[in-house]
Protein backbone atom coordinates (compact mmCIF):
# COMPACT_ATOMS: atom_id res chain seq x y z
CA UNK A 1 0.00 0.00 0.00
CA UNK A 2 1.21 3.60 -0.80
CA UNK A 3 0.31 4.57 2.91
CA UNK A 4 2.51 2.07 4.41
CA UNK A 5 5.34 2.47 1.68
CA UNK A 6 5.06 6.08 2.93
CA UNK A 7 4.90 5.25 6.60
CA UNK A 8 7.82 2.92 6.15
CA UNK A 9 10.20 5.17 4.27
CA UNK A 10 9.38 8.08 7.59
CA UNK A 11 10.18 4.82 9.84
CA UNK A 12 13.68 4.44 7.52
CA UNK A 13 14.52 7.94 8.53
CA UNK A 14 13.90 8.05 11.92
CA UNK A 15 14.83 4.35 12.99
CA UNK A 16 11.19 3.13 13.92
CA UNK A 17 9.61 -0.34 12.20
CA UNK A 18 6.54 0.53 10.32
CA UNK A 19 4.49 -0.52 13.64
CA UNK A 20 6.44 2.28 15.44
CA UNK A 21 5.06 4.69 13.10
CA UNK A 22 1.93 3.90 13.39
CA UNK A 23 2.06 4.06 17.46
CA UNK A 24 3.23 6.85 17.17
CA UNK A 25 0.99 8.47 15.04
CA UNK A 26 -1.67 7.55 16.57
CA UNK A 27 -0.49 8.95 20.30
CA UNK A 28 0.28 12.15 19.02
CA UNK A 29 -3.46 12.08 17.50
CA UNK A 30 -4.81 11.98 20.85
CA UNK A 31 -4.01 15.48 21.34
CA UNK A 32 -6.08 17.13 18.19
CA UNK A 33 -9.16 14.14 19.40
CA UNK A 34 -9.12 15.95 22.91
CA UNK A 35 -8.99 19.08 21.82
CA UNK A 36 -11.99 18.01 18.75
CA UNK A 37 -13.94 16.18 22.13
CA UNK A 38 -13.53 19.21 24.09
CA UNK A 39 -14.67 21.80 22.11
CA UNK A 40 -17.38 18.97 20.67
CA UNK A 41 -18.77 16.70 22.31
CA UNK A 42 -18.26 17.28 25.71
CA UNK A 43 -22.09 18.43 26.45
CA UNK A 44 -22.92 15.08 24.27
CA UNK A 45 -24.74 12.63 25.86
CA UNK A 46 -23.31 10.15 27.42
CA UNK A 47 -23.66 7.53 25.20
CA UNK A 48 -23.08 9.62 21.87
CA UNK A 49 -19.87 9.96 23.55
CA UNK A 50 -19.45 6.13 24.29
CA UNK A 51 -19.97 5.41 20.32
CA UNK A 52 -17.31 8.33 19.21
CA UNK A 53 -14.81 6.39 21.70
CA UNK A 54 -15.42 3.07 20.34
CA UNK A 55 -15.11 4.08 16.65
CA UNK A 56 -12.13 5.96 17.03
CA UNK A 57 -10.45 3.61 18.72
CA UNK A 58 -11.39 0.85 16.94
CA UNK A 59 -10.08 2.72 13.73
CA UNK A 60 -7.17 3.80 15.85
CA UNK A 61 -6.84 -0.71 16.37
CA UNK A 62 -7.14 -1.52 12.79
CA UNK A 63 -4.84 1.02 11.61
CA UNK A 64 -2.07 -0.16 14.30
CA UNK A 65 -2.54 -4.15 13.88
CA UNK A 66 -4.94 -4.57 11.51
CA UNK A 67 -7.43 -7.92 11.75
CA UNK A 68 -5.82 -7.95 14.70
CA UNK A 69 -7.94 -5.77 16.59
CA UNK A 70 -10.49 -8.03 16.65
CA UNK A 71 -8.89 -9.44 19.98
CA UNK A 72 -9.36 -6.20 22.05
CA UNK A 73 -12.97 -6.24 20.75
CA UNK A 74 -13.55 -10.22 21.69
CA UNK A 75 -11.97 -9.55 24.89
CA UNK A 76 -14.24 -7.04 25.78
CA UNK A 77 -17.32 -9.10 25.18
CA UNK A 78 -16.00 -11.90 26.95
CA UNK A 79 -15.74 -9.69 30.01
CA UNK A 80 -18.64 -8.38 29.47
CA UNK A 81 -20.56 -11.70 29.45
CA UNK A 82 -18.51 -12.57 32.53
CA UNK A 83 -19.54 -9.51 34.18
CA UNK A 84 -23.46 -10.38 33.15
CA UNK A 85 -23.08 -14.00 34.93
CA UNK A 86 -21.15 -13.83 37.86
CA UNK A 87 -20.46 -9.65 38.28
CA UNK A 88 -20.15 -8.83 42.12
CA UNK A 89 -19.13 -12.30 43.33
CA UNK A 90 -15.66 -13.96 43.82
CA UNK A 91 -15.76 -16.37 41.06
CA UNK A 92 -15.69 -13.22 38.66
CA UNK A 93 -13.03 -11.66 39.95
CA UNK A 94 -10.74 -15.35 39.68
CA UNK A 95 -12.09 -16.09 36.47
CA UNK A 96 -11.24 -12.32 35.09
CA UNK A 97 -7.79 -13.13 36.26
CA UNK A 98 -7.61 -16.51 34.03
CA UNK A 99 -9.49 -15.55 31.17
CA UNK A 100 -7.60 -11.96 30.64
CA UNK A 101 -4.33 -13.12 31.56
CA UNK A 102 -4.75 -16.30 29.71
CA UNK A 103 -5.87 -14.78 26.55
CA UNK A 104 -2.55 -12.17 27.03
CA UNK A 105 -0.49 -14.41 27.36
CA UNK A 106 -2.04 -17.05 24.36
CA UNK A 107 -1.36 -14.05 22.52
CA UNK A 108 2.08 -13.44 24.15
CA UNK A 109 3.15 -17.01 23.36
CA UNK A 110 1.88 -17.36 19.80
CA UNK A 111 3.22 -13.80 17.94
CA UNK A 112 6.15 -13.14 20.09
CA UNK A 113 10.17 -13.13 18.91
CA UNK A 114 12.90 -12.78 20.62
CA UNK A 115 12.90 -8.67 20.49
CA UNK A 116 10.61 -6.18 21.87
CA UNK A 117 7.05 -6.19 19.37
CA UNK A 118 4.89 -3.90 18.71
CA UNK A 119 1.32 -5.56 17.72
CA UNK A 120 -1.66 -6.45 19.08
CA UNK A 121 -0.25 -7.16 22.52
CA UNK A 122 0.78 -4.02 22.78
CA UNK A 123 -2.54 -2.11 23.05
CA UNK A 124 -4.01 -5.62 24.99
CA UNK A 125 -1.19 -5.45 28.18
CA UNK A 126 -2.88 -2.30 28.69
CA UNK A 127 -6.23 -3.69 28.09
CA UNK A 128 -6.07 -6.90 30.29
CA UNK A 129 -5.29 -4.41 33.41
CA UNK A 130 -8.25 -2.65 32.70
CA UNK A 131 -10.92 -5.30 32.54
CA UNK A 132 -9.30 -6.96 35.54
CA UNK A 133 -10.56 -3.36 37.73
CA UNK A 134 -13.38 -3.35 36.26
CA UNK A 135 -14.61 -6.47 37.32
CA UNK A 136 -12.39 -5.96 40.89
CA UNK A 137 -14.65 -2.58 41.05
CA UNK A 138 -17.88 -4.14 40.27
CA UNK A 139 -17.36 -7.07 43.33
CA UNK A 140 -15.97 -4.46 45.82
CA UNK A 141 -19.65 -2.48 44.76
CA UNK A 142 -21.36 -5.45 46.38
CA UNK A 143 -20.56 -4.90 49.42
CA UNK A 144 -21.75 -2.27 52.17
CA UNK A 145 -19.83 0.93 51.95
CA UNK A 146 -19.23 0.90 55.50
CA UNK A 147 -16.93 -2.58 54.33
CA UNK A 148 -14.36 -0.23 51.62
CA UNK A 149 -12.03 1.44 51.89
CA UNK A 150 -12.31 5.15 51.08
CA UNK A 151 -10.00 3.99 47.84
CA UNK A 152 -12.54 1.36 47.11
CA UNK A 153 -15.23 3.47 47.76
CA UNK A 154 -13.95 5.75 44.69
CA UNK A 155 -13.63 3.24 42.28
CA UNK A 156 -16.30 0.45 43.29
CA UNK A 157 -19.24 -0.15 41.06
CA UNK A 158 -22.67 -0.67 42.28
CA UNK A 159 -23.84 -2.16 38.87
CA UNK A 160 -22.34 -3.69 35.55
CA UNK A 161 -21.26 -1.39 33.30
CA UNK A 162 -23.03 -1.77 29.75
CA UNK A 163 -21.57 -3.45 26.28
CA UNK A 164 -20.88 0.13 24.89
CA UNK A 165 -19.59 1.96 28.30
CA UNK A 166 -17.22 -1.34 28.22
CA UNK A 167 -16.59 -0.68 24.84
CA UNK A 168 -15.74 3.45 25.36
CA UNK A 169 -14.17 2.79 28.34
CA UNK A 170 -11.40 0.61 26.51
CA UNK A 171 -11.46 2.19 23.77
CA UNK A 172 -11.21 5.62 24.81
CA UNK A 173 -8.27 7.44 22.69
CA UNK A 174 -5.83 8.58 25.54
CA UNK A 175 -5.79 5.29 27.04
CA UNK A 176 -6.28 2.58 24.73
CA UNK A 177 -2.42 1.91 23.57
CA UNK A 178 -0.22 2.70 26.34
CA UNK A 179 -2.53 3.93 29.35
CA UNK A 180 -2.62 4.92 31.52
CA UNK A 181 -5.19 3.26 33.20
CA UNK A 182 -8.77 4.98 33.68
CA UNK A 183 -11.41 3.53 36.15
CA UNK A 184 -14.78 2.86 34.78
CA UNK A 185 -15.98 5.21 37.59
CA UNK A 186 -13.16 8.16 36.24
CA UNK A 187 -14.56 7.38 32.92
CA UNK A 188 -18.49 7.11 33.69
CA UNK A 189 -17.77 10.26 35.82
CA UNK A 190 -16.50 12.48 32.45
CA UNK A 191 -19.15 11.43 29.85
CA UNK A 192 -21.92 12.51 32.27
CA UNK A 193 -20.30 15.63 33.21
CA UNK A 194 -19.71 14.94 36.64
CA UNK A 195 -16.12 14.99 36.56
CA UNK A 196 -15.89 18.39 34.79
CA UNK A 197 -18.99 19.97 37.13
CA UNK A 198 -16.47 22.12 39.43
CA UNK A 199 -13.69 22.53 36.46
CA UNK A 200 -12.78 25.85 34.34
CA UNK A 201 -15.69 26.19 31.97
CA UNK A 202 -13.56 27.35 28.93
CA UNK A 203 -12.94 24.40 27.05
CA UNK A 204 -9.07 26.07 26.34
CA UNK A 205 -8.52 25.77 30.24
CA UNK A 206 -6.53 22.76 29.93
CA UNK A 207 -4.85 23.97 26.56
CA UNK A 208 -1.92 25.21 27.85
CA UNK A 209 -1.02 22.31 30.39
CA UNK A 210 -1.82 19.57 27.67
CA UNK A 211 0.86 21.60 25.43
CA UNK A 212 3.21 21.65 27.48
CA UNK A 213 2.94 17.74 27.95
CA UNK A 214 2.92 17.80 24.65
CA UNK A 215 5.97 19.84 23.64
CA UNK A 216 7.79 18.14 26.30
CA UNK A 217 7.16 14.47 24.45
CA UNK A 218 8.32 16.07 21.73
CA UNK A 219 11.67 17.70 23.77
CA UNK A 220 12.14 13.70 24.69
CA UNK A 221 11.67 12.19 21.22
CA UNK A 222 14.56 14.21 19.66
CA UNK A 223 17.04 13.46 22.86
CA UNK A 224 15.82 9.78 21.94
CA UNK A 225 16.98 9.63 18.06
CA UNK A 226 20.37 11.73 19.70
CA UNK A 227 21.61 9.16 22.47
CA UNK A 228 19.61 6.02 21.17
CA UNK A 229 22.87 4.31 19.95
CA UNK A 230 24.81 5.05 23.31
CA UNK A 231 22.51 3.18 25.60
CA UNK A 232 21.45 0.01 23.43
CA UNK A 233 21.39 -3.03 25.51
CA UNK A 234 21.97 -5.54 22.47
CA UNK A 235 25.50 -4.22 22.66
CA UNK A 236 26.57 -5.47 25.91
CA UNK A 237 26.42 -9.02 24.28
CA UNK A 238 29.27 -8.31 21.77
CA UNK A 239 33.02 -9.16 22.01
CA UNK A 240 33.07 -5.30 21.59
CA UNK A 241 31.91 -4.80 25.06
CA UNK A 242 33.15 -7.57 26.73
CA UNK A 243 36.99 -5.80 25.35
CA UNK A 244 35.66 -2.97 27.09
CA UNK A 245 37.51 -1.48 30.50
CA UNK A 246 35.29 -2.48 33.50
CA UNK A 247 34.84 1.29 34.41
CA UNK A 248 32.84 1.30 30.89
CA UNK A 249 31.18 -2.17 31.43
CA UNK A 250 29.98 -0.88 34.97
CA UNK A 251 28.52 2.32 33.46
CA UNK A 252 27.00 1.18 30.28
CA UNK A 253 23.82 -0.81 32.12
CA UNK A 254 23.21 2.99 33.85
CA UNK A 255 22.82 4.58 30.28
CA UNK A 256 20.64 2.03 29.09
CA UNK A 257 18.12 2.62 32.01
CA UNK A 258 18.45 6.49 31.24
CA UNK A 259 18.28 6.17 27.36
CA UNK A 260 15.37 3.00 27.87
CA UNK A 261 13.39 6.04 30.36
CA UNK A 262 13.46 8.57 27.42
CA UNK A 263 11.59 6.35 25.30
CA UNK A 264 8.87 5.16 27.96
CA UNK A 265 8.49 9.00 28.66
CA UNK A 266 8.13 10.43 25.41
CA UNK A 267 5.40 7.90 24.55
CA UNK A 268 3.20 8.16 27.72
CA UNK A 269 3.36 12.10 28.05
CA UNK A 270 2.05 12.15 24.26
CA UNK A 271 -1.06 9.56 25.91
CA UNK A 272 -1.15 12.10 28.77
CA UNK A 273 -1.56 14.81 26.33
CA UNK A 274 -4.97 13.36 25.11
CA UNK A 275 -6.08 13.02 28.08
CA UNK A 276 -5.42 16.51 29.44
CA UNK A 277 -6.89 18.44 26.31
CA UNK A 278 -9.80 15.91 26.65
CA UNK A 279 -10.25 16.66 30.07
CA UNK A 280 -10.21 13.19 31.89
CA UNK A 281 -7.65 14.02 33.72
CA UNK A 282 -9.09 17.05 35.40
CA UNK A 283 -7.77 17.07 38.85
CA UNK A 284 -10.28 18.31 41.58
CA UNK A 285 -7.59 19.14 44.55
CA UNK A 286 -5.24 20.58 41.66
CA UNK A 287 -3.92 23.89 42.84
CA UNK A 288 -2.22 25.50 40.44
CA UNK A 289 -3.19 25.42 35.96
CA UNK A 290 -1.40 22.57 35.48
CA UNK A 291 -1.59 20.61 38.29
CA UNK A 292 -5.24 20.88 37.41
CA UNK A 293 -5.38 18.39 34.64
CA UNK A 294 -2.60 16.19 35.38
CA UNK A 295 -4.59 13.37 37.50
CA UNK A 296 -3.32 11.07 34.63
CA UNK A 297 0.44 11.64 34.71
CA UNK A 298 2.37 8.29 34.11
CA UNK A 299 5.50 10.02 34.96
CA UNK A 300 7.09 12.71 37.68
CA UNK A 301 9.41 14.17 35.54
CA UNK A 302 11.04 16.46 37.73
CA UNK A 303 11.51 13.64 40.53
CA UNK A 304 12.52 11.19 37.79
CA UNK A 305 15.21 13.12 36.69
CA UNK A 306 17.01 14.26 40.02
CA UNK A 307 16.00 10.53 41.54
CA UNK A 308 18.56 9.54 43.95
CA UNK A 309 17.50 6.02 44.55
CA UNK A 310 14.74 2.92 43.73
CA UNK A 311 11.90 4.28 45.72
CA UNK A 312 11.98 7.73 43.90
CA UNK A 313 12.06 6.20 40.56
CA UNK A 314 9.20 3.75 41.41
CA UNK A 315 7.12 6.58 42.74
CA UNK A 316 7.70 8.56 39.69
CA UNK A 317 8.01 6.36 36.61
CA UNK A 318 4.86 3.99 35.34
CA UNK A 319 2.71 5.30 38.32
CA UNK A 320 -0.09 4.18 36.92
CA UNK A 321 0.27 0.78 36.57
CA UNK A 322 2.07 0.41 39.76
CA UNK A 323 -1.06 2.50 41.29
CA UNK A 324 -3.32 -0.61 39.68
CA UNK A 325 -0.52 -2.95 41.12
CA UNK A 326 -0.66 -1.82 44.51
CA UNK A 327 -4.11 -1.32 44.32
CA UNK A 328 -5.55 -4.75 42.90
CA UNK A 329 -2.72 -7.13 44.02
CA UNK A 330 -1.04 -5.94 47.07
CA UNK A 331 -3.77 -4.26 49.20
CA UNK A 332 -5.75 -7.34 48.42
CA UNK A 333 -3.19 -9.83 49.35
CA UNK A 334 -3.91 -7.91 53.50
CA UNK A 335 -4.86 -11.85 54.40
CA UNK A 336 -1.40 -13.14 53.86
CA UNK A 337 0.04 -10.85 56.61
CA UNK A 338 3.12 -10.51 55.46
CA UNK A 339 4.38 -7.07 53.49
CA UNK A 340 7.11 -9.37 51.82
CA UNK A 341 5.01 -12.06 50.34
CA UNK A 342 2.99 -9.54 48.71
CA UNK A 343 5.62 -7.49 47.37
CA UNK A 344 6.70 -10.68 45.95
CA UNK A 345 3.11 -12.01 44.40
CA UNK A 346 2.97 -8.37 42.92
CA UNK A 347 6.39 -8.21 41.18
CA UNK A 348 5.87 -11.85 39.48
CA UNK A 349 2.62 -10.86 38.45
CA UNK A 350 3.86 -7.78 36.88
CA UNK A 351 6.63 -10.20 35.38
CA UNK A 352 4.31 -13.00 33.80
CA UNK A 353 2.06 -9.54 32.78
CA UNK A 354 5.33 -8.39 30.53
CA UNK A 355 5.54 -12.08 29.00
CA UNK A 356 6.89 -14.88 29.51
CA UNK A 357 10.18 -14.32 28.79
CA UNK A 358 12.65 -15.19 31.75
CA UNK A 359 14.32 -12.10 31.31
CA UNK A 360 11.72 -10.17 32.94
CA UNK A 361 11.29 -12.51 35.85
CA UNK A 362 15.32 -11.73 36.46
CA UNK A 363 14.64 -7.99 36.23
CA UNK A 364 11.54 -7.79 38.76
CA UNK A 365 13.69 -10.63 40.94
CA UNK A 366 16.61 -8.12 40.72
CA UNK A 367 14.14 -5.22 41.85
CA UNK A 368 13.14 -7.05 44.70
CA UNK A 369 16.36 -7.24 46.02
CA UNK A 370 17.64 -3.47 45.11
CA UNK A 371 14.62 -2.42 47.18
CA UNK A 372 15.13 -4.62 50.28
CA UNK A 373 18.98 -3.60 50.04
CA UNK A 374 17.90 -0.13 49.40
CA UNK A 375 15.35 0.35 52.73
CA UNK A 376 18.06 -1.88 54.76
CA UNK A 377 20.91 0.43 53.97
CA UNK A 378 18.77 3.42 54.49
CA UNK A 379 18.12 1.27 58.35
CA UNK A 380 22.29 1.00 59.06
CA UNK A 381 22.99 4.33 57.51
CA UNK A 382 20.44 5.49 59.78
CA UNK A 383 21.73 3.61 62.96
CA UNK A 384 25.27 4.80 62.11
CA UNK A 385 24.64 8.27 61.49
CA UNK A 386 22.55 8.50 64.83
CA UNK A 387 19.70 9.54 62.66
CA UNK A 388 17.07 9.31 60.03
CA UNK A 389 16.65 12.66 58.96
CA UNK A 390 19.01 13.81 56.27
CA UNK A 391 18.73 17.46 57.11
CA UNK A 392 20.45 16.85 60.57
CA UNK A 393 24.06 15.84 58.40
CA UNK A 394 26.43 17.76 57.82
CA UNK A 395 26.67 19.26 54.14
CA UNK A 396 29.53 16.89 52.81
CA UNK A 397 27.86 13.60 54.91
CA UNK A 398 24.66 14.16 53.47
CA UNK A 399 26.54 14.40 49.45
CA UNK A 400 28.39 11.07 50.84
CA UNK A 401 25.26 9.49 51.65
CA UNK A 402 23.46 10.38 48.25
CA UNK A 403 26.12 9.58 46.41
CA UNK A 404 26.07 6.01 47.72
CA UNK A 405 22.45 5.23 47.19
CA UNK A 406 22.70 6.96 43.83
CA UNK A 407 25.96 4.46 42.79
CA UNK A 408 24.37 1.61 44.46
CA UNK A 409 20.80 1.91 43.11
CA UNK A 410 21.62 3.02 39.44
CA UNK A 411 24.50 -0.27 39.27
CA UNK A 412 22.47 -2.65 40.10
CA UNK A 413 18.65 -1.28 38.33
CA UNK A 414 21.06 -1.32 35.16
CA UNK A 415 22.23 -4.72 35.65
CA UNK A 416 17.98 -5.55 36.10
CA UNK A 417 16.85 -3.35 32.63
CA UNK A 418 19.12 -5.48 31.14
CA UNK A 419 17.70 -8.58 31.47
CA UNK A 420 14.15 -7.04 30.97
CA UNK A 421 15.38 -5.26 27.70
CA UNK A 422 17.25 -8.34 25.98
CA UNK A 423 14.71 -10.88 27.54
CA UNK A 424 16.04 -14.35 26.74
CA UNK A 425 18.05 -16.27 28.97
CA UNK A 426 20.94 -16.37 26.62
CA UNK A 427 21.69 -13.27 25.92
CA UNK A 428 20.97 -12.16 29.64
CA UNK A 429 23.53 -14.46 30.69
CA UNK A 430 26.09 -13.60 27.99
CA UNK A 431 25.10 -10.37 29.17
CA UNK A 432 26.29 -10.75 32.89
CA UNK A 433 29.02 -13.05 31.79
CA UNK A 434 30.83 -10.26 29.50
CA UNK A 435 30.79 -7.68 32.64
CA UNK A 436 32.26 -10.58 34.83
CA UNK A 437 29.04 -11.49 36.85
CA UNK A 438 29.64 -8.33 39.24
CA UNK A 439 26.16 -7.32 40.56
CA UNK A 440 26.31 -11.31 41.86
CA UNK A 441 29.57 -10.45 43.28
CA UNK A 442 28.83 -7.31 45.02
CA UNK A 443 25.37 -8.36 46.05
CA UNK A 444 26.80 -11.59 47.68
CA UNK A 445 29.31 -9.33 49.44
CA UNK A 446 27.10 -7.25 50.84
CA UNK A 447 24.18 -10.02 52.01
CA UNK A 448 27.54 -11.12 53.90
CA UNK A 449 28.42 -7.59 55.18
CA UNK A 450 24.37 -7.15 55.98
CA UNK A 451 24.60 -10.20 58.26
CA UNK A 452 27.83 -9.75 59.84
CA UNK A 453 26.32 -6.41 60.47
CA UNK A 454 22.93 -7.52 62.36
CA UNK A 455 24.87 -10.30 64.13
CA UNK A 456 27.28 -7.23 66.23
CA UNK A 457 24.29 -4.84 66.52
CA UNK A 458 22.44 -7.72 68.07
CA UNK A 459 25.15 -8.56 70.13
CA UNK A 460 25.30 -4.98 71.23
CA UNK A 461 22.04 -4.79 72.14
CA UNK A 462 21.88 -7.70 74.40
CA UNK A 463 24.95 -6.49 75.83
CA UNK A 464 23.02 -3.31 77.13
CA UNK A 465 20.17 -4.29 77.81
CA UNK A 466 21.59 -6.96 80.27
CA UNK A 467 23.96 -3.89 81.44
CA UNK A 468 20.26 -1.69 82.09
CA UNK A 469 18.98 -4.72 83.57
CA UNK A 470 22.36 -5.08 86.13
CA UNK A 471 21.96 -1.32 87.10
CA UNK A 472 18.48 -1.32 87.92
CA UNK A 473 18.64 -4.62 89.84
CA UNK A 474 21.66 -3.18 91.90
Amino acid sequence: MAVEDFLRQIGGAVGLPLHGVKLLLCLVAGYPLGLMHRLIFTKASATIQHIIFTVIGLGIAYFCFGNDCIHSLANIVINYVLLLGFGGTSVSVALAFIINMGYLLTGYYYYATDDYDIDWTTAHCVLTLKMIAIVFDRYDGSFDENQLSEEQKRHCLKETPSLLEMLGHAYFFGGFLVGPQISMRRYRNFVSGNLLRSAPQSPFSSFLPATIRLLGSFVYMGVFSVISNQGDPEFMITKEYAASPLWYRSIYPYLCVRVQFVRYVSAWMLAESGCMMSGISYNERGTSFYSKWNSMANVHISTLEIALNVKQVVQSFNINTNRWGVRYIYKRLRFLRNTFLSQLALLYFLAVWHGLYIGYFIAFTIEMCVVFMENESMRILAILLGTEKMDELPLFTRIWVNAYHFIRSFYFMGMGFVSFSLITYEKAVQAYKNIGFTPLILFGAWIVWYIVFNAIAANKLRQERAKEAKEKKN
